[in-house]
């Protein structure tokens, strides 16, 4: 149809290096749109036979969690394939995407990470006892289903939200802020491999040599608090962590504070990190 038509030439545009910015920033815009429209159509048939299994389950007959995962496998493959569309769009034309776009697409993967997690987990306990989830539970195995379609939902809600406003800010950053503190992107990465972070373990050990114990530690600068996370482990002191990066309480689940340390700190203390 013409909605196919319309996505293939976009796909060649984003492919196509020597494309005008202009041409190629509507092109992303159509991929988004389009690919959204396939996983909100794919989900709406999930939600739909998830309704006809609960009736079926109501009136205490089988049912067949199987029918479910090819609508939800397509969700999903509509999110893989946007994303992946769009960060190879990043590269072939690298002077069309500023740091802005740059950020806001790049933010997509922290979901499409966890709607591929989530499907890969209900994989597993396919092969492990051909079930959705580790029990019998028809509320476990929707749930399942639901986590998976709701992290590709919130990836197209961000980009249709962002994208086109990023698309036009042509300031470029990479890094760091304006006072010095990391951009967010530092510590979206750090929260996908959290494995990249680096750790002077030797460090903490001989600080908690030194402190007494049951102190209380403020750590400024923590970035995503892998340090105060270990000292917090430890029981011994209770750490607090403090960045500057925006959003930093958000991505980190509130175990980091937000505050600019590149001016005069207040901070509203509490007693527990």
């Amino acid at each position: 149809g013409g909605g196919e038509s319309e996505a293939r030439r976009a796909v060649a545009v984003l492919l196509d290096a020597d494309m005008p910015c202009d041409q190629v920033h509507q092109a992303a815009i159509t991929t988004v749109s389009e690919g959204g429209l396939a996983a909100g159509l794919a989900t709406g048939e999930v939600l739909q036979r998830m309704s006809q299994l609960a009736e079926r389950l109501e009136s205490g007959d089988a049912v067949k969690y199987s029918i479910l995962f090819g609508e939800v496998s397509s969700a999903l493959r509509a999110a893989h394939e946007v994303v992946q569309l769009l960060s190879l769009a990043s590269m072939t034309h690298r002077d069309c995407f500023m740091s802005a776009a740059r950020r806001a697409m790049s933010a997509t993967l922290l979901p499409l990470q966890a709607a591929m997690q989530q499907q890969i987990s209900t994989m597993w306990w396919m092969f492990d006892i051909g079930q959705y989830s580790n029990t019998n539970s028809p509320a476990k195995h929707f749930k399942a289903v639901h986590t998976t379609l709701q992290h590709v939902e919130t990836l197209f809600a961000q980009l249709s939200v962002e994208l086109r406003d990023a698309l036009q800010n042509r300031d470029f950053s990479w890094g760091h802020e304006e006072h010095g503190m990391f951009l967010n992107s530092t510590v979206m990465y750090r929260k996908m491999f959290p494995e990249s972070a680096l750790v002077d373990r030797g460090l903490l050990r001989q600080l908690l040599r030194l402190l007494p114990q049951d102190s209380t530690v403020g750590d400024f600068g923590a970035l995503d608090g892998h340090y105060s996370r270990w000292l917090n482990d430890t029981g011994l002191v209770t750490a607090f962590a403090f960045d500057g990066v925006q959003g930093v309480g958000e991505l980190t689940g509130g175990s980091v504070t937000e505050a600019d340390l590149a001016g005069d700190l207040r901070i509203p203390w509490r007693s527990e990190p």
